[in-house]
């Protein structure tokens, strides 16, 4: 949980976390995703990577072309969810599905293209929800879950 969200800007990251950012900023470019047919076709493709990167199982029915766009389809039905994409070029290679319950943003899905790891896309992508937060003045905390280290 990150608290105090109004607070945020890069600055207040560590050295490695802004050079992280950074250094993503330089390859690859946000933006709000809004085309639901678009989403479907090039979003599916990186659901199977991440899929077959982390062997992550929740919902894992996902993993069928026919569940994972009944799922967009929900996603683009509730126009308050944020879905941000993060592109390399024309290239879809992230994406984030946020909403805001209350004083508090859930940053509730990621996932990327294996290869846009290796350039911190998930730092990209964290640090630009964090800012949207910040700037939005009603929200208080951003909740991206679960601590999974120490």
């Amino acid at each position: 949980m990150f608290t105090e969200a109004q607070e945020y800007s890069l600055d207040s990251l560590d050295s490695d976390h802004r050079r992280q950012v950074r250094t993503a900023l330089k390859r690859f470019e946000v933006r709000n995703l809004t085309d639901r047919q678009a989403f479907k076709e090039r979003a599916y493709p990186l659901y199977l990577s991440f899929l077959k990167r982390t062997n992550y199982r929740y919902l894992a029915g996902r993993a069928r072309k026919t569940i994972f766009e009944r799922w967009a389809d929900l996603l683009f039905d509730l126009p308050a969810i944020l879905k941000l994409g993060v592109f390399a070029g024309n290239e879809l290679s992230a994406v984030s599905v946020s909403f805001l319950v209350e004083d508090t943003v859930i940053y509730a899905t990621f996932f990327a293209r294996s290869e846009a790891m290796n350039y911190h896309v998930s730092s990209l992508m964290l640090h630009t929800v964090r800012q949207s937060a910040a700037v939005r003045g009603d929200v208080r905390q951003v909740f991206v879950g679960m601590c999974k280290t120490g």
